[in-house]
């Protein structure tokens, strides 16, 4: 063994002997790399002692919430017995209290962890092995198992014989490099056996509802009223051909500025383990994580992500397995991959040679998928539990500026606003539907569904916003917020409720349209050219977003 490691020893006198203050503080120095690299290697062991203990069990995958009467024990016996209709009935009573309980769908575990495999760099080679024990090569979960007990005896002898040379601090930066490869492939088992989190569970406005929709139907019976309920309709999340709910105003005329913060202009709303965050792009090139509390003040931050050297065009959120995602795409091509709950980097995504101007994400069979959008006009479709691309399309009207996706009939579609044109494509065959306005370069789009119309809204750069039926692919209405100013951000909001819509653009101004009577009914002063717009709530409280020309986040509320 000193024949293999004498290179990196100082007449192989022990470390804690030959180590100065000075090394200790050093963040280069051997010491604090081999306690970095020790760091990584608990979180590592933790986690896989828990994937270990995970096998043989289920997780839960989806939770769909039932409303229903609380049943005694005695009940649950005779519902489980089925044994008569009397019984059965007495199940269904309504003198019981209503609740709302968990319909869980499960997955078996070990078909998980068994089917698990490796998909990320190489592992390099070490700089100073010993008798070579270290097999590098990594499929399957077994092999993890392995070069993680394999890295915990290196390190251990690392940490008794070498000494703070550059050969020494060489070759445990590749251990680290290794180790936190480790960590990234192990975080993608450990992220999929996570339980759905209970979104119910202590609630106390669901715990509300269902006591007054129970405190209500007693009434009714006391009337002598005989009724039943048929819900079905109500009870779906979604209609298939249209989209969430929109974010609601009393008069959103009315709003103003509420806030400000500086360095910040793209914005994304995401929940993080049940609290709300706005993620945002700040000053071009770094990344952070606001957390969004319910003073007079309500955003303050929390995690600096990054600071790199390329300018950040797009940000989006997702979940994978209950677990908080963050994706963006930077002026390099590159698309990168953070685990918000965890606040770490993942991995990068560098199939794109062009800026990514836009991010989109979409779901389809109970997976997740990122679509990209280019300056040279290419599209991309991301396996988001993968990271495969599974698909590269080119849009032949040139620059991809935005993206927006909706389902109809259970199609999925992308819109896809270009330099020179809007092109509707179909995500189920990857194959172009509809070209429209060929010539004209859209900067914005936002999609939305109006007295069972299901439409988008487009604003381009000559500062003009269309409005397209996506059933024939007609125009059912336009009008010019800002002459010659481009339309950079759009959002469908509710007003008075009334359906409006809000855009932002080079114009320092916010605009207001009605839909109804097809008129601009409000313009609000911003200060500043608007790069970005989105809306949400914070707390009980309706709000807009906005990141303008001088990177600042502007709050506005009624």
């Amino acid at each position: 063994m000193d024949q293999v490691l004498c290179f990196a020893f100082d007449q192989k006198v022990p470390m804690s002997q030959t180590t100065t203050q000075s090394n200790i503080t050093n963040p280069d120095s051997l010491q604090v790399s081999l306690s970095k690299v020790k760091a990584i290697s608990t979180v590592n062991r933790e986690s896989l002692e828990f994937i270990k203990s995970r096998k043989g069990q289920q997780v839960i995958t989806q939770r769909k919430y039932v409303l229903e009467p609380k049943q005694s024990p005695q009940q649950k016996r005779r519902k489980l017995n089925d044994s008569n209709k009397t019984n059965d009935n007495k199940n269904r009573s309504i003198d019981n209290d209503l609740v709302f309980t968990s319909h869980d769908t499960k997955q078996d575990i070990d078909p998980i962890i068994e089917n698990w495999r490796y998909t990320g760099d190489t592992l390099k080679k070490e700089h100073i092995a010993i008798h070579d024990f270290t097999d590098t090569h990594l499929s399957i979960f077994d092999d993890l198992l392995r070069i993680q007990s394999d890295y915990e005896k290196l390190i251990d002898v690392y940490s008794r014989i070498l000494v703070d040379q550059p050969e020494s601090r060489t070759a445990v930066s590749v251990v680290m490099e290794n180790m936190e490869l480790l960590q990234v492939a192990i975080g993608e088992i450990h992220e999929q056996i996570i339980d759905k989190q209970n979104d119910i569970e202590g609630d106390s406005d669901i715990q509300e509802f269902a006591s007054l929709v129970r405190n209500g139907i007693k009434r009714i019976r006391e009337k002598g009223v005989s009724f039943s309920m048929n819900l079905s309709g109500v009870t779906e999340s979604v209609r298939k051909d249209t989209l969430t709910s929109l974010v609601e105003f009393n008069d959103v005329t009315k709003i103003k500025c509420k806030h400000t913060y500086e360095s910040a202009a793209a914005l994304v709303p995401c929940v993080v383990d049940g609290a709300d965050y706005v993620a945002s792009g700040e000053n071009c090139d770094e990344i952070n994580l606001w957390k969004i509390g319910k003073d007079e003040d309500p955003f303050s931050i929390e995690t600096d992500y990054w600071n790199g050297s390329h300018m950040i065009y797009s940000l989006v959120s997702y979940h994978r397995n209950d677990v908080t995602m963050l994706a963006a795409g930077f002026e390099d091509g590159d698309i990168m991959i953070w685990n918000v709950s965890s606040k770490r980097f993942l991995l990068t995504l560098s199939e794109h040679t062009r800026d990514v101007y836009a991010l989109q994400i979409y779901e389809k069979h109970r997976k997740t998928y990122l679509i990209s959008g280019c300056r040279n006009g290419d599209l991309g479709i991301w396996d988001l539990d993968t990271y495969d691309l599974v698909k590269k399309m080119h849009c032949g009207w040139s620059q991809i500026n935005a993206l927006a996706v909706y389902s109809n009939d259970g199609t999925d579609h992308v819109i896809v606003g270009a330099s020179k044109g809007i092109e509707i494509w179909c995500l189920d065959q990857y194959t172009k539907i509809a070209e429209l306005d060929k010539n004209v370069n859209y900067l914005s789009l936002a999609v939305t569904s109006c007295k069972g119309i299901l439409m988008f809204a487009g604003g381009t750069r000559d500062g003009k916003v269309k409005v397209w039926n996506l059933d024939n692919h007609q125009l059912v209405g336009q009008y010019t917020p800002c002459v010659g100013c481009g339309v950079r951000g759009l959002e469908w909001i509710i007003s008075k409720k009334k359906i409006c819509l809000v855009s932002g653009g080079r114009d320092p101004s916010l605009k207001v349209w009605d839909m109804e009577s097809k008129e601009i009914i409000s313009t609000i002063n911003t200060g500043s050219g608007i790069r970005f717009l989105t809306v949400m709530e914070i707390g009980r409280c309706s709000c807009i977003l906005t990141g303008d020309d001088e990177w600042n986040a502007k709050v506005w509320q009624e």
